[in-house]
């Protein structure tokens, strides 16, 4: 099956009932036309796609304050993110820890709670789940990528835990697009253990959907000072 068939499947499966956390009707319009454009399929719907470029929620894509991609719904409804992030937790507390409280659980993302459901698991049903799509350190997975870099990948379960599957190196174009957002990444994570507001700042101005070049400066200082109580510098 080409890319332009599996693209098409994954459009006629979202229009049969795909929701995102929120409740989203994702048709993954705008990361199907990509695949088709570009032979690549993206892990994910419309809503999460559409951060990692500038085309999308940047001022320019804002018309009489509707958005020219059809990405308004997506885009709102918290009370149904607060909802489903509680019944994460409410599962988790159930399944792994019993009846105690979690520390800070309404901080994780319904993502990694799906993976620790899923992954540390390993099970749908009654079917062992071996390949499971998880966030890891890249070591050699994708030779043109930094090694210290947190990608989320096909994974393997088996007894010597989890093996990220071996990629063919990036075409010029596929690392065009990712290599910024993993140096903003590892900015990032150089901000946090170093307390490195120059870092920080160098994140911010990588980041896609920031568009205004003179706002920077005041944006990065605003969000370091907001971040402040989180950040803990590892000794």
């Amino acid at each position: 099956m080409n890319v332009t068939a599996v693209a098409r499947k994954i459009a006629a499966l979202a229009r049969e009932g795909h929701a995102d956390i929120a409740g989203y009707q994702d048709t993954d319009e705008w990361a199907n036309a990509f695949a088709k454009r570009y032979g690549v399929i993206p892990n994910n719907g419309d809503h999460h796609f559409a951060e990692f470029f500038h085309w999308f929620l940047t001022p320019h894509a804002f018309r009489g304050g509707k958005n020219i991609y059809g990405l308004d719904s997506a885009l709102h409804n918290p009370a149904a993110r607060r909802k489903t992030r509680l019944w994460y937790r409410d599962t988790i507390s159930t399944w792994a820890y019993g009846r105690r409280p979690i520390p800070d659980m309404d901080k994780f993302s319904s993502e990694h709670l799906h993976d620790i459901v899923f992954g540390l698991e390993g099970r749908f049903g009654d079917r062992i789940q071996r390949e499971l799509h998880l966030n890891v350190t890249n070591g050699r997975a994708v030779p043109n990528l930094p090694a210290e870099a947190n990608l989320e990948l096909t994974c393997f379960l088996g007894a010597d835990g989890v093996r990220p599957a071996m990629n063919a190196p990036l075409s010029p174009f596929l690392l065009g697009i990712l290599m910024p957002l993993v140096c903003q990444n590892l900015l990032i994570e150089q901000a946090a253990v170093n307390r490195d507001f120059a870092a920080f700042q160098e994140a911010i101005t990588l980041d896609p959907l920031v568009s205004d070049f003179r706002t920077i400066p005041t944006l990065a200082k605003e969000l370091w000072r907001i971040n402040q109580p989180y950040v803990k510098p590892v000794k």
